[in-house]
């Protein structure tokens, strides 16, 4: 084989591994959530993804608030963090990352019409107690309760301790700011696997 031979076949490849990186590039632009971590939206739709990892028992079953409602707290489940991995072949694949998603399931119905916890004027919320962020990058809780999200407050940990620990926050108004909040209480989850 010729050097002629031998550079015009090493060109061609890479050509051809460009136009593979610009297909990849093109492909993966609109699909910004492979780049993502991402939770199941049920424990069921975790168990069948088999990312489910198991359950915390809260040390109390009901909270009550400031106002004399009364919240139930289920049992909290794990989940492995997972995102979508793109193949050499284009298929997208779920895979699991580092770290947890904790999910505790309280419902606010019994509380709150729909219409506000869309507007995030819930009467209380979960904060992890400080002795606890060392099993975190990001201490922050969110709250999803939607017809395709029902996992309830959740939140990320890097670690899974035996026990987590929790504060309860409450405004004395709706209207008021979380920065007004003030801790009323206090749950504990113990790890049951």
């Amino acid at each position: 084989m010729s050097n002629k031979q031998k550079l015009g076949i090493f060109i061609s490849l890479l050509a051809l591994l460009v136009v593979y990186w610009f297909a990849r590039v093109i492909y993966y632009l609109p699909r910004y959530y492979l780049e993502k971590e991402h939770q199941s939206s049920s424990k069921s739709e975790s168990i069948k993804d088999k990312f489910y990892v198991g359950s915390y028992t809260p040390n109390k079953r009901t909270i009550k608030l400031l106002d004399s409602s009364i919240v139930e707290i289920p049992d909290a489940w794990v989940e492995h963090r997972w995102g979508y991995n793109l193949s050499w072949f284009f298929t997208e694949s779920k895979e699991i990352r580092n770290g947890y998603n904790f999910f505790i399931p309280a419902s606010l119905e019994k509380v709150l019409s729909n219409d506000s916890i869309r507007g995030w004027s819930l009467p209380y919320s979960l904060e992890l107690d400080k002795r606890c962020t060392k099993y975190t990058r990001y201490p922050g809780i969110g709250y999803s309760a939607n017809e395709s999200d029902s996992t309830g407050f959740r939140v990320f940990l890097d670690l899974l301790p035996d026990t987590i620990h929790f504060v309860v926050e409450e405004k004395k108004n709706l209207d008021d700011g979380w920065l007004n909040a003030i801790v009323t209480d206090s749950l504990t989850f113990f790890k049951t696997f």
